[in-house]
């Protein structure tokens, strides 16, 4: 044995004893410093330049003993998260400015997965202050409880929010909120592949031997979290496969599934995995498009109750409107997604009265925002999606795609001109804006809400003006986009390739009749070959009358 490893260890530095209060500040409780308890704020939180959140939770001593008891800490839902001021490195590449139209989330600071080591825990954080809030608000009931929540006891979980989290890392954020795409193998994203991995095997393993409902929920959060990791990554046919098993996850549970209310406030544990799962497979079928071979989920039906006034008092009112109307659209839509491929019954008339109702109720919401519109003054140097008047631009691609359901003719459009040249203008006057503030057109660049490319692949399908048609092409190839589940270079070629399907039948007048004109289009993706194979119809709806063509699109 070396002399040095016989040399006596120096006595170990005991703590002097102090009495522990606990009527600190929050700030000081969670990073485990003695708090100097100044009001309003504390000197220390004051010098070492972290945001002293105050002391609102403490109690006296009376209904200490009556509740918790006295080692009680307090509630995740009123810690604020703990960013230092300053700690940012100037600049738009990592502002937390919020994307735009998004609301202003509260924030929290959830206790860490106790099995984290200390690299995994700085992902973690990383998860929590660069992706939560950037994710629609209607989400982040699942992500502040669910989610983190379950990565306390589920390894796959953990892995894959640790794995979100380096991939955050490894972009660089923009100041309209995009996420600007380095496939570049840095060190932050090569972090994030490693712990996708661990994620798929303890997913694999959990499967093996999952045995009780409890363990469906997980393997359904863990499904769920891994599809948002590949969305964000560019993986988006493993994305499309992650939630295709979560669907089966779901059919095992429950024969039918219950939709959750429009209002995302009041939702048990279950109803918040069920609403991502439901965001995440729409977003996976009005992107890919649905076949016949699509499983499905069954749905209880709804029975919407939209109060729509005369006029609105704010813009607040009015987006509360709108997204009650969306969601009862968009789950409409969803339930009824398989009707085009049902040519052997009628389409029930429930269903039909329900699209009536709801086509009704966004021309009334739209003619109710008039006169608030009318005395809103235009903020031309603000982004154009947090302008009062962009208010209908999620209404009005839902009324299209509401008026070409359930099997109606896709000449049914030809009335709803207005319509895509609204969309497209303001589309167009998007994409401006964020090339003169990101200069975007050269990256890859992603965001986690659908904000041009879904309406662009909407005109550049359904609207049959080849001029404006084709511009919506040239926007969709001009950069390349992903939102969400929507790839602007794979829909502009999908698009193109429709446009010549329909003008092999279009007259000399250049008017495409019904039975030339696509419809039901599908795709398959083969990620390892950035491949995609595309299906449509042509012909007439809900008839025997159509036929199918094919092509593979490389992007």
């Amino acid at each position: 044995m070396s002399d040095t490893s016989l040399k006596s260890q120096p006595p170990t530095r005991k703590r002097a004893s102090t009495p522990r209060s606990r009527n600190g500040c929050i700030t000081c409780k969670i990073r485990r410093l003695k708090c100097g308890e100044e009001r309003p704020g504390c000197v220390r939180c004051s010098k070492s330049g972290w945001q002293c959140d105050g002391y609102e939770h403490t109690i006296d001593n009376s209904s200490a003993s009556s509740s918790a008891g006295p080692t009680s800490t307090p509630s995740s839902s009123n810690l604020s998260r703990l960013l230092p001021r300053g700690s940012h490195s100037p600049g738009p590449s990592r502002s937390r400015s919020r994307s735009p139209g998004q609301p202003l989330l509260t924030s929290y600071s959830p206790q860490m997965p106790s099995q984290l080591d200390q690299e995994e825990r700085r992902y973690f954080q990383s998860f929590i202050e660069e992706s939560c809030i950037n994710l629609q608000d209607s989400d982040i009931f699942f992500w502040k409880e669910a989610a983190i929540q379950a990565s306390h006891n589920t390894p796959c979980v953990r892995h894959a929010l640790v794995a979100i989290g380096a991939l955050a890392k490894s972009s660089q954020k923009s100041a309209s909120g995009h996420y600007f795409m380095d496939a570049a193998l840095s060190v932050h994203r090569e972090f994030a592949l490693q712990q996708y991995q661990k994620a798929l095997g303890a997913l694999r393993e959990a499967i093996s031997t999952q045995e009780n409902g409890d363990a469906s929920q997980s393997t359904l959060i863990s499904c769920l979290v891994l599809a948002f990791f590949d969305n964000f990554i560019g993986n988006s046919g493993f994305a499309v496969q992650h939630i295709r098993y979560a669907r089966k996850v779901l059919y095992n549970i429950s024969d039918r599934l219950r939709i959750p209310p429009a209002d995302p406030s009041t939702d048990s544990v279950h109803q918040k995995i069920t609403r991502l799962f439901l965001i995440l497979d729409m977003q996976a079928l009005f992107a890919t498009g649905h076949d016949e071979d699509r499983t499905v989920v069954l749905t209880e039906p709804q029975i919407p109750n939209i109060v729509i006034p005369a006029r609105f008092g704010s813009i607040e009112e009015a987006k509360r409107c709108r997204d009650l109307i969306m969601w009862e659209s968009c789950t409409f839509k969803y339930r009824t997604s398989f009707s085009n491929f049902v040519t052997w019954q009628p389409i029930p008339q429930p269903d039909v009265d329900l699209r009536s109702y709801l086509i009704n109720k966004i021309h009334f919401f739209h003619a109710a925002l008039e006169p608030l519109l009318a005395n809103q003054r235009l903020d031309i140097g603000c982004h154009p999606l947090r302008r009062g008047d962009s208010i209908k631009f999620d209404s009005i691609g839902m009324l299209i795609g509401l008026t070409l359901s359930l099997n109606a003719p896709e000449t049914d459009s030809d009335a709803l001109m207005p319509c895509f040249e609204y969309l497209f203008s303001l589309c167009q006057e998007i994409l401006e804006y964020e090339a003169n503030v990101d200069s975007t057109s050269s990256h890859e660049v992603y965001t986690f809400e659908v904000r041009t490319v879904g309406a662009l692949s909407l005109i550049a399908t359904k609207c049959r003006n080849s001029n404006l048609r084709r511009q919506a092409i040239n926007l969709l190839l001009s950069s390349h986009r992903r939102e969400w589940m929507y790839d602007s270079l794979l829909l502009g070629q999908v698009a193109s390739f429709i446009v010549n399907v329909e003008e092999e039948g279009m007259d000399e007048i250049g008017y495409i009749p019904e039975e030339s004109r696509v419809w039901g289009e599908s795709m398959e993706l083969d990620l390892q070959r950035r491949r995609a194979l595309v299906k449509v119809r042509v012909g007439r709806k809900g008839t025997s009358q159509w036929s199918e063509r094919m092509t593979q699109i490389d992007w």
